[in-house]
């Protein structure tokens, strides 16, 4: 169903979570914009893919770079190393752990949110997600809106439409 005269700015990295909330919103919402963020990341690629599909579906889309984060944070996606084994300082999480990441990318997409006029975020985090990474978790999106509401005296949603499910629900919702 669409929403109309609702506008939805999408985060958005190319990969398979945030390319299916990419298609969500453009099937949900009369408009629909996408943001990037190179933050350092080895892993270029899906950045390519990004502009890729934005280009092909008329997408407005904005890349940020915010190249100096990685500077800040130990992760092996932004170091180098392993991803399958333990952070080198946070023992219950893996290697590609990002510290903070998804906070750095919602703090800008929300300030970016109110320049274009977006009624909603999307983002594709999910609980089920095998990482277990503390900032994809629905208490912490939660807490992130609200704060981020506070913070600009203005009522932004952030929708998690891949929260609860697991790998192969968001291959059949992307399909």
């Amino acid at each position: 169903m669409m929403i109309k005269n609702k506008k939805c700015l999408v985060v958005f990295s190319g990969g398979q979570d945030s390319t299916t909330c990419l298609g969500l919103s453009l099937k949900t919402f009369q408009e629909t914009h996408a943001i990037s963020f190179f933050y350092g990341q080895k892993h270029n690629i899906e950045l390519e893919r990004a502009k890729a599909i934005t280009e092909k579906f008329n997408i407005p889309h904005t890349i940020i770079d915010i190249s100096f984060f990685g500077d800040l944070v130990d992760s092996a996606l932004t170091h180098g190393g392993n991803v399958n084994e333990k952070h080198p300082r946070l023992k219950d999480l893996p290697a590609s752990f990002v510290p903070n990441r998804n906070m750095m990318f919602l703090t800008i997409a929300h300030a970016f949110a109110q320049k274009i006029g977006a009624d909603y975020l999307m983002t594709g985090v999910c609980e089920t997600d095998f990482s277990g990474y503390p900032d994809c978790r629905d208490e912490f999106i939660k807490l992130a809106e609200a704060t981020l509401n506070s913070g600009s005296g203005i009522d932004i949603k952030i929708l998690t439409p891949l929260m609860w499910l697991n790998k192969a629900q968001t291959w059949k919702l992307a399909d």
